[in-house]
């Protein structure tokens, strides 16, 4: 992974360095661990994050509806256009995004329901109603999908 910088903060003694160590660290067990290479792209100036990294990487952040898109486009084609259940292999043999998984598939549906838990608390706000149809529409492939 090469050489990466980081910082740790000695607050007993009041001052910041950086130390220089054989790996990259990382700040939560949720940070991703493994970089989803794409080969879909020619040139550097041109984006080069795959759909499995942005699922994962912007779940949480402020383009949570773009995640959840690319989420809902990726269980619907395993549960519609995948009949050779490719797609679903890969998910369930490519290396975890984080230490909390064992395979990329196993983040997804705890991620959904907490999601849908989220939009049905604040119902309330504008977006959370699109959010929870695109949610339920996430997990009824789901389950399409693990049956």
């Amino acid at each position: 992974m090469g050489i990466g910088l980081y910082q740790m903060q000695r607050a007993s003694q009041g001052y910041n360095y950086v130390n220089k160590v054989g790996l990259n660290t990382i700040q939560h067990i949720e940070d991703m661990i493994v970089d989803y290479e794409s080969t879909l792209f020619k040139t550097k100036a041109e984006i080069e994050e795959s759909v499995l990294k942005m699922m994962y990487k912007y779940r949480k952040e402020r383009f949570v509806r773009a995640a959840l898109a690319l989420l809902e486009g990726v269980s619907w084609v395993m549960a519609h256009a995948d009949k050779n259940n490719v797609l679903l292999k890969h998910l369930l043999t490519v290396e975890p995004p984080a230490y909390t998984c064992q395979r990329y598939w196993d983040w997804i549906e705890p991620h959904v329901l907490d999601h849908i838990q989220n939009c049905s608390d604040n119902i309330h706000l504008a977006t959370s109603s699109e959010e929870l149809e695109t949610c339920m529409r996430i997990y009824s492939n789901i389950e399409v999908i693990k049956t």
